[in-house]
């Protein structure tokens, strides 16, 4: 086996009480990471240990210590670029060097005022300051239809911490709102998560993360840059470099969770008003790249479901990836190849499209500036990573398109409290294996199971790499209906939206999406997400999508999952309609994308029947429902996610295969009937027809 193949086992700072003596610390690391090597894991994850995070002398040389030994032992390394998590604090040095690097939101007060009555909004304790307000004429209390250039009157309160009476002199019913900037911390993942409570960094700041590379990533450099190992990690030591959980802090969550540590007192008596992050200078790149005066038409993002109001959604959410993008991701990839250390990781919820917005932004844009872009799986049940592998193939799909030759899963039980068994462990991890992950980062205890036991388990994840290394085909293109979602992302305010349309239009949009993921993984069906800006760079004019730039990936066909289409996306699928693409649209769930130039078709399933016929070199049989698989170099991986045997047949247009399992490392009994291989595929179990 070759050294890319065994996961790496997760371990934060290895800790010493300060004057240890060498020999007594040389002897635990060894004894430590033996044992790891003994249970089947390849290498660690680790970093300088939290205490005195990145400044005590004496920890540095511990992990110098680790490094020799994990040499000494042909085990590889990736480090981790914070003290717990999120990254982007340096331990809290990036905030308490400047608190104008940390995270910011703006939050609305709002009030329905009755004709000749007053209303004061008294300015909220711990707030920054203002950044708009405005009242509007409505004729009850649904703002649904509000048009924003159209204000009774505006008010003079920016930069101003004062409190604002509106006094209602129309004869009718008078909306007011009143826009404030603050700090966002309290109520958010900084403060609720399970390692630290710490005020967090603004990542759409670019000044911000310069201090957290200078705090971190420079340090590493410094000590360590003989030991990385260039961006293909071939040679060296130190392969990579993982930075965990980055976001947005767009949404209050986990409210009731407290992590151990406190390194930024919090007040809970605050009050949580509804909020949507603010980004570094967006009002500047608002008003220049899309000609908004963002802070004339707040409301939008606060509910408003006109065609206006979604084109400023649109905007707004473009604009704040693109700040996350070149804040951030672009940032740290930059240093990285200068240093030659890989850029991984994974960023937060990533499981769920309707929060790609406020946390991140587009996936696409920010993931393929990480050399082995990654995924967090909290699940170890192999049913629930079925029904979870939007996640996979998503990241996988921006390694495919933009030929990066890995992909990270940082993977564990937490969800289920790290009760899980060994077969669901195994398979957990194949079916993310079969979605397009191969390199695990494992958060699994140590002692789950004997490590002979464990290292036959870690090696059949070797196993199968080495028979799958290689390049997917890909037939099908499944379209990332970012756009959908984000011109449907408002701040939810409870009493202002009655009919709830936009709700149901991002909630039907994701649905749809993960209908249409499930229909294609139960038809083993083989495909990749593509978004919009890869589809604007496609050269469509031979009737498949090549996309030349991109490593020469190309598709037969595409995919649209319900979802609604933007100018520029109708623009996309006309020409390449017009070129003779196939392309199919699910219209489902009772909208559709008004798409006349696709292929509507009837449902998820009636679409995905039609762009699954195209292509495919291989065809699954018999009790398939529930089977991830993976085509590469003329081998097809199957992983079994329900624990239940399952009769299958293949036909791999073929009459030389054989049936491979790489738990028993043995060949398994299988009929055949000209091309078609019939056998049992095990209850959590996996094959390889080869």
């Amino acid at each position: 086996m070759t050294k890319y193949e065994l996961p790496f086992k997760i371990v934060h700072g290895f800790d010493f009480p300060d004057g240890t003596p060498d020999d007594q610390i040389v002897q635990s690391l060894k004894s430590r990471l033996s044992s790891l090597k003994e249970k089947g894991f390849g290498g660690i994850v680790t970093n300088c240990p939290g205490r005195d995070y990145l400044n005590s002398e004496f920890l540095w040389h511990v992990l110098d210590l680790v490094l020799d030994t994990a040499k000494e032992l042909g085990m590889r390394v990736w480090l981790y670029d914070e003290d717990g998590y999120p990254s982007g604090g340096a331990g809290g040095q990036t905030v308490d060097s400047d608190p104008d690097f940390e995270a910011r939101a703006v939050v609305m007060l709002h009030a329905f005022i009755k004709p000749g009555e007053s209303h004061t909004f008294e300015f909220p304790r711990g707030h920054e300051f203002a950044l708009a307000a405005a009242s509007y004429r409505v004729k009850d209390e649904d703002i649904t239809r509000l048009d924003a250039k159209n204000a009774h009157k505006r008010y003079d309160v920016y930069g101003k911490t004062d409190p604002l009476t509106v006094h209602n002199d129309t004869n009718g019913l008078l909306f007011a709102a009143y826009f404030i900037k603050k700090h966002v911390y309290e109520g958010t993942h900084a403060e609720h998560n399970v390692c630290e409570c710490r005020r967090y960094v603004d990542i759409t700041n670019h000044d911000a993360i310069r201090a957290f590379i200078k705090n971190t990533y420079e340090k590493y450099a410094k000590r360590y840059k003989h030991e990385f190992a260039g961006m293909k990690r071939e040679n060296g030591l130190i392969e990579a470099i993982f930075t965990d959980e980055p976001s947005l802090m767009g949404v209050y969550i986990n409210a009731g969770l407290y992590p151990p540590r406190v390194h930024d007192e919090y007040d809970d008596t605050l009050p949580l008003y509804p909020m949507t992050t603010w980004g570094k200078n967006i009002e500047n790149r608002m008003m220049t790249r899309h000609g908004i005066n963002i802070f004339d038409c707040m409301i939008y993002l606060f509910g408003v479901d006109t065609e206006e109001a979604r084109e400023v959604r649109g905007a707004w959410y473009e604009e704040m990836s693109r700040l996350v993008e070149e804040s951030y991701f672009s940032q740290l990839s930059d240093y990285c190849c200068s240093v030659g250390l890989p850029f991984s990781g994974h960023i937060l919820l990533e499981d769920d499209i309707r929060l790609h917005p406020q946390f991140e932004g587009n996936f696409f844009s920010l993931l393929r500036h990480m050399h082995y872009p990654g995924i967090d799986m909290l699940h170890s049940v192999p049913e629930i990573v079925y029904d979870n592998a939007f996640t996979p193939k998503l990241v996988s799909s921006i390694a495919e398109n933009y030929g990066r030759e890995h992909v990270m899963s940082e993977v564990s039980a937490h969800a289920q409290g790290g009760r899980v068994t060994d077969d669901q462990m195994l398979c957990s991890q194949l079916i993310q294996y079969a979605y397009g992950v191969d390199t695990f980062t494992s958060y699994y205890s140590e002692t789950m199971m004997e490590p002979e036991k464990y290292n036959r388990y870690n090696r059949a994840i070797g196993a199968v790499d080495e028979n799958m290394k290689g390049r997917d085909f890909t037939s099908i293109a499944l379209y990332y209906p970012y756009n959908t979602i984000t011109e449907n992302t408002a701040t939810h305010i409870d009493g202002l939206k009655k009919d709830g349309d936009m709700v149901k239009t991002r909630n039907a949009c994701a649905d749809g999406l993960m209908k249409t993921v499930r229909a294609l993984n139960d038809a083993q069906a083989v495909y990749h997400f593509v978004d919009l800006q890869l589809l604007e760079d496609a050269d469509t004019s031979e009737g498949f999508i090549d996309m030349p730039l991109y490593n020469g990936v190309f598709y037969e066909s595409l995919l649209i999952p319900p979802c609604t289409l933007n100018a520029r996306e109708k623009a996309v699928i006309s020409r390449m309609r017009a070129d003779g693409v196939h392309v199919y649209f699910a219209e489902d769930f009772g909208f559709t994308a008004d798409g006349s130039d696709a292929i509507i078709c009837l449902g998820v399933d009636d679409a995905v029947r039609a762009a699954e016929s195209e292509g495919k070199p291989y065809s699954v049989r018999g009790e398939h429902t529930g089977v991830a698989s993976l085509y590469r170099n003329g081998n097809l991986l199957l992983v079994n996610s329900d624990n239940k045997d399952k009769d299958i047949s293949v036909d791999m247009r073929s009459d030389t295969f054989s049936v491979y399992d790489p738990l028993k490392d043995d060949y398994v009994f299988a009929s055949q009937n000209g091309t078609v291989l019939s056998f049992t595929l095990p209850a959590y179990g996996a094959v390889i027809i080869k």
